[in-house]
C-alpha cells in the first residue's frame, strides 16, 4: 500500500512538472529573423523583425511596447502569444524601441513610431511584406503612439530628401491595448478622473516643471496635438481597443491608482463615440463587455477587408 501511494505521488508530481515545463516551453522567447535593425539616428531607434514564411508578400504587425514612456523594451513581444499567432497566420511582426520622454519629450516617441512605420514600408520588397496590409499594435504608452499615428492624416513627405520619410503613414488597422486615447491632463481629469498626477512621466512628457504648467497656452496646444481622440476622420482605419479591466462609473476617485485610471475602458468608449460619428469600424473590449475577437483574427479580417 505504501509503495502504491508513493508511486501515485511520484506520478502526480511528474504530471505537474510536465505541465509546468510545457507552459514554459510555450512561453519560450522566439528569436527574430533580424535583430536590432537601425531605423533612425537615436540609439533607441532599433527594431526586430520576424518574417512569416509565406510565398506571397505578407501582412505585417508593428508592435510598440508599453512602459509609461520611461521604460519598456521591444523584447517584451518575444514571449507574447501574439507573436507566434501572427506568424502562424502568415503575418510578419516588427517590434520597435522608441525614445523615452526622459531622453526627449513629446513628440519624440510618436515621431519614432512614425519613422519606424515608414522604414518598414521602405523595406517591403526586401522583406517580402505587403505595404497595403500594415497593422499598428501597442500596449499602454505604445498603444497611445499607435493611435496617434493611425488616426492622423498621412504624414508622408513626398519631396523629402530622406526616402524613408516619403513613405505613407496610413495603415489598415490599429490595435491598442490598455490605451489612453488622450494625453491631455485636463481632459483626463474631467472625463476619466483619478489622481491629479495622471501618470508618472507626465511632467517629462511635456517638458514642464509642475502640474500648473499644463494650463500654459503652449502646453494646451501640445496636449491637443498629443491626443489621438482629436484627430478622428472618415478615412481612418478600423480600430480594435482591448482593456483588461471593467467599465466602471467615471470620473474615478482621486485615490484611484494611476495604473487603473490611465488604462480605464472609458478611454476607449469615448474614442469609439467619435469613430462611430465618422462611420469607422471600432470595438472596445473589456472585462464584462462584448465577447472579445482574438486580436490576430481581427487583424486578419481587416487585412482581408472583412471589417471595413
Amino acid at each position: 500500500m505504501k509503495t502504491f501511494f508513493t508511486f501515485r505521488r511520484f506520478f502526480g508530481l511528474g504530471i505537474i512538472l510536465f505541465i509546468f515545463a510545457s507552459s514554459l516551453l510555450g512561453q519560450r522567447a522566439l528569436d527574430p529573423t533580424l535583430e536590432n535593425v537601425v531605423y533612425g539616428p537615436h540609439k533607441r531607434n532599433v527594431l526586430d523583425f520576424w518574417s512569416a514564411q509565406t510565398s506571397e508578400p505578407s501582412g505585417v504587425l508593428i508592435y510598440m511596447h508599453g512602459g509609461g514612456f520611461i521604460h519598456g523594451d521591444k523584447n517584451n513581444v518575444r514571449t507574447d502569444p501574439i507573436l507566434r499567432k501572427s506568424l502562424e497566420k502568415g503575418i510578419s511582426v516588427i517590434s520597435i524601441n522608441y525614445r523615452y520622454v526622459s531622453q526627449a519629450p513629446y513628440p519624440a516617441p510618436m515621431l519614432d513610431g512614425k519613422r519606424a512605420l515608414q522604414f518598414v514600408r521602405s523595406k517591403a520588397r526586401e522583406w517580402n511584406l505587403n505595404p497595403q496590409k500594415v497593422a499598428l499594435m501597442g500596449y499602454s504608452a505604445g498603444a497611445l503612439i499607435s493611435l496617434w499615428i493611425g488616426l492622423r492624416n498621412d504624414m508622408a513627405e513626398p519631396s523629402h530628401e530622406d526616402p524613408v520619410l516619403r513613405e505613407s503613414t496610413r495603415v489598415q488597422v490599429v490595435i491598442p491595448k490598455q490605451a489612453p486615447t488622450s494625453s491631455d491632463p485636463i481632459w483626463i481629469w474631467e472625463n476619466i478622473g483619478g489622481s491629479k498626477s495622471v501618470y508618472p512621466s507626465l511632467l517629462m512628457f511635456y517638458g514642464i516643471d509642475s502640474l500648473e504648467d499644463v494650463y500654459l497656452p503652449r502646453i494646451r496646444l501640445l496636449a491637443y496635438e498629443a491626443s489621438p481622440i482629436n484627430f478622428v476622420s472618415r478615412d481612418d482605419p478600423p480600430v480594435g481597443m482591448y482593456y483588461h479591466g471593467k467599465l466602471t462609473e467615471t470620473p474615478l476617485a482621486p485615490n484611484t491608482p494611476t495604473s487603473v485610471s490611465i488604462h480605464h475602458p472609458q478611454f476607449g468608449i469615448l474614442l469609439k463615440k467619435e469613430l462611430i460619428k465618422e462611420g469607422i469600424v471600432s470595438h472596445v473590449f473589456y472585462r464584462g463587455g462584448e465577447k472579445k475577437i482574438p486580436i490576430v483574427d481581427f487583424v486578419s479580417e481587416c487585412f482581408d477587408g472583412r471589417r471595413n
